[in-house]
């Protein structure tokens, strides 16, 4: 018998290495080996799981109302031999497919409990389960403290959805069925003229007429901050004009007017006031309130015995809602129609004279301008 002791250990290891790197042909490998759990409800699909993507479906699992086949018998809910009815945890509420609202039906704990219909915090967002005045969907309730249609905040009741909580729920929206008013919607643009308190910033009734938060009161278009300010009125510079007879016409213009509301219409209304009453003359004053412009036309008869004409034009402008007043500064410009002194209104008799007389005076200055030359050549 051969002794192994005549072979060298460092041979024996060397045989033993090389043997351990072939493969062991010694049948099929297990299969258990190789499956995996998937939904690790503790059984493989070679052992029968009829579905390994649900934990709660595998070979004797209890058959509930899922209309699924639990207990991989081939039989679903009440044609199974096994079946435990429509509340299998015995909980007093029943499956979602049997008509119920357990989210849960192998806990007992998790139910309806306040019988609302809308599940529990655990399972389906009910926030407060311990009564049914809160739930997902339900409406908000102002002044109850509770958080009525579970979206995290008490009591923020906002009908019209701007983001701002009604003043029935201790909000700053003063208008809740209107989105565009409330504490961050400026008066503004538009919004400047429309007797609105847009922003919700108008304390009552402050101009006593009775009506809150109406034109007039503060915090309403002109009388809010937020607001725009009325026009300034400009009547334009004083002018004066010759009056040679005829008609002679004066343009008023009040294009000057400032208004930072780019969104205003404004209104133009023009007065004309003599500053006396003169004998012999006429006036006429046209304008369209549209537009900023005016004319003053006027007329004298020829005999009349002045021959100035003064007028004062004052412009008064609105854009709805403010109005400027007439004894503004600006809001007024003087007119004058004046006649030349080297025009005259009298017969010919009178033309005559004077030509004469004036042609006695050139020769007046003719005679002393001789006189002056004789002295010097003497």
């Amino acid at each position: 018998m051969p002794s192994f002791a005549r072979f060298p250990l460092s041979l024996l290891v060397a045989l033993g290495l090389i043997a351990l790197s072939f493969p062991v042909f010694a049948g099929d490998p297990d299969p258990k080996e190789e499956e995996v759990d998937e939904d690790e409800d503790g059984f493989l699909e070679s052992e029968g799981d009829c579905d390994d993507g649900d934990a709660q479906i595998y070979p004797g699992a209890p058959e509930w109302c899922d209309e699924e086949d639990n207990d991989c018998d081939g039989d679903v809910d009440a044609e199974d031999a096994d079946y435990l009815g429509d509340d299998a945890d015995a909980d007093g509420d029943a499956a979602p497919d049997c008509g119920g609202n357990d989210c849960d039906e192998f806990d007992a704990s998790l139910t309806d409990i306040d019988g609302d219909g809308d599940g529990t915090s655990t399972c389906d967002g009910d926030c407060d389960d311990t009564t049914t005045e809160a739930g997902p969907g339900l409406d908000e309730i102002c002044g109850d403290s509770l958080d009525n249609d579970c979206d995290g905040e008490a009591d923020n009741l906002d009908f019209d959805g701007d983001g701002a909580v009604t003043e029935d729920c201790g909000g700053d929206d003063c208008d809740d069925s209107n989105p565009s008013i409330d504490p961050n919607t400026p008066e503004d643009a538009a919004t400047c003229i429309d007797l609105i308190d847009n922003d919700c910033d108008c304390p009552g009734d402050t101009d006593g007429d009775g009506v809150e938060c109406d034109q007039g009161d503060e915090g309403v278009d002109g009388m809010d901050s937020d607001c725009f300010t009325a026009p300034e009125a400009d009547a334009g510079p004083d002018q004066a004009d010759r009056y040679v007879g005829g008609v002679a016409v004066a343009l008023l213009d009040a294009s000057g007017t400032s208004d930072d509301n780019a969104d205003d219409t404004l209104t133009y209304t023009w007065t004309v006031t003599p500053d006396a009453e003169y004998v012999g003359a006429s006036w006429e004053l046209s304008h369209d309130p549209a537009s900023p412009f005016g004319y003053l036309r006027f007329s004298a008869e020829p005999g009349t015995e002045e021959t100035s004409w003064d007028f004062t034009a004052t412009v008064v402008v609105t854009d709805g809602i403010h109005t400027t007043e007439a004894d503004d500064e600006n809001a007024s410009a003087r007119i004058n129609f004046y006649r030349p002194v080297f025009v005259s209104d009298g017969g010919c008799a009178q033309g005559a004279a004077e030509k004469g007389s004036a042609l006695a005076l050139a020769l007046v200055l003719l005679g002393l301008v001789g006189l002056r030359r004789s002295r010097y050549d003497v």
